[in-house]
């Protein structure tokens, strides 16, 4: 197979993954709309679980934890340290981040002006 014909199908595989994840987006939008009426509705009904054929919707409550970011641990260090070695404990902790390298394709497409 030639240069040309794998560009050319790289292409056609390239814009189907975009129309499939432009109707992907466009469902995800309308099922998170649906969950939100549905769970507004159960909410405000007392309803916790709903049996539909082939299993059932219920009310969750989960807790998460907050990640844990840069002025979170700034804030706790300078509580219980001099401003001076709060700052440079922050500074080691953020500074030896690995760095990954990853090579890939990419593809841009021209932009089409609309008509104004």
């Amino acid at each position: 197979m030639d240069i040309k014909q794998l560009i050319k199908d790289y292409i056609t595989v390239d814009d189907e993954i975009t129309e499939a994840n432009s109707i992907l987006k466009s469902t995800r939008e309308k099922k998170k709309d649906l969950e939100n009426s549905i769970k507004d509705y159960m909410l405000n009904n007392n309803i916790s679980k709903v049996d539909v054929g082939n299993g059932t919707l219920k009310i969750l409550t989960s807790k998460t934890q907050k990640k844990l970011g840069k002025e979170d641990i700034l804030t706790t260090l300078l509580d219980t340290l001099e401003e001076q070695k709060a700052s440079e404990i922050i500074n080691e902790l953020f500074s030896d981040t690995e760095d990954n390298e990853v090579t890939r394709l990419s593809r841009t497409k021209k932009r089409t002006r609309s008509p104004r």
